[in-house]
Parts: structure tokens; sequence; C-alpha cells
């Protein structure tokens, strides 16, 4: 038996879809600016971009919250992505 095709996603459509929701929940609430947690896992990697494209670069407040036992790789990959994305990153570690 054949194997079922994966379904296609649209990612251009995707992305339009999500960062127009972003810009609209911002003007709905009056906000002018996203705070976003950056652990450097491709999930937080990809909200960060899409907030970037939303809101600009100097709208978004994005915090990475290293802990002890945190891999030093993802804060390096959380410092990547702020300068792929040209916003700053705050780190606050925990411990």
């Amino acid at each position: 038996m054949p194997s079922p095709s994966a379904p296609h996603l649209d990612s251009d459509l995707a992305e339009k879809v999500l960062v127009r929701f972003l810009r609209d929940e911002l003007r709905r609430t009056g906000l002018g600016k996203l705070v976003l947690g950056l652990s450097g896992g491709v999930d937080s990697a990809v909200a960060a971009l899409l907030a970037v494209r939303a809101v600009g670069p100097e709208n978004l407040v994005a915090v990475a919250i290293p802990a002890a036992e945190s891999s030093p790789q993802s804060l390096a990959d959380a410092h990547d992505v702020a300068a792929a994305g040209g916003f700053a990153l705050d780190v606050v570690p925990i411990a």
C-alpha cells in the first residue's frame, strides 16, 4: 500500500498570517512591543524572527534565562538568532 503524502504547507502564507496576527494583536491591545523568551531552540528562533517581521527589531524585547545546567550551545544559538534578527538579547542567568 502506498504511503500517504505529506500535507502541503504554504510557508509564505503561514508567515503572512502569523505576522498579521502579531501586528493585529498589538494594535488591538494598544501595546507597542513584544517580549519573548529566547532559548536557542528552533521554536523560539522562529517566533523571534516572525516577531521581528511583525514589529521590527527595535520593538522586540528578547530575554534568555539560562540555568546552571543549561547547555552553553543553547545560549550561543540564542545570541546567533538575535544577531541574525538584528535585535538585542538580555541574558538573565538563574542559579
